[in-house]
């Protein structure tokens, strides 16, 4: 076995990747269910909604999502607001062997009014 010689040398941490969005998200755990524009209402799915913005979203859901547009009925947690969106699948990764974590970006904007009113 050789033996080292000399000061042990450390490596900085790898950096974060900067944050590239245009809006921050906001932290949330809210129910979502979401289909593909040509499914029926009947064959939607729920999933979870990590995290929130005007822009868009991360979602957490239990099945692979191909890299198109969805449709997403939003609720808040009280039940007296939904709203319903299209958001393009921007990326996916899975979560575990049976997870699948969404980034998304709405075609048209949440407004400020119905952001407040989802994290209520």
């Amino acid at each position: 076995m050789a033996k080292q010689t000399g000061p042990i040398r450390i490596l900085p941490a790898i950096p974060e990747r900067p944050e590239r969005r245009a809006c921050i998200r906001q932290a949330c755990d809210l129910a979502v269910t979401c289909g593909s524009l040509s499914s029926p209402p009947s064959s939607f799915f729920p999933g979870r909604i990590q995290d929130l913005s005007t822009d868009g979203l991360g979602l957490l859901l239990d099945r692979r999502v191909e890299l198109h547009t969805l449709s997403l009925h939003l609720q808040n947690a009280p039940g007296n607001f939904a709203v319903t969106k299209l958001a393009r699948v921007k990326h996916t990764r899975s979560e575990g062997a049976v997870q699948w974590r969404l980034g998304a970006a709405f075609v048209k904007k949440l407004t400020n009014d119905e952001l407040r009113w989802l994290l209520e």
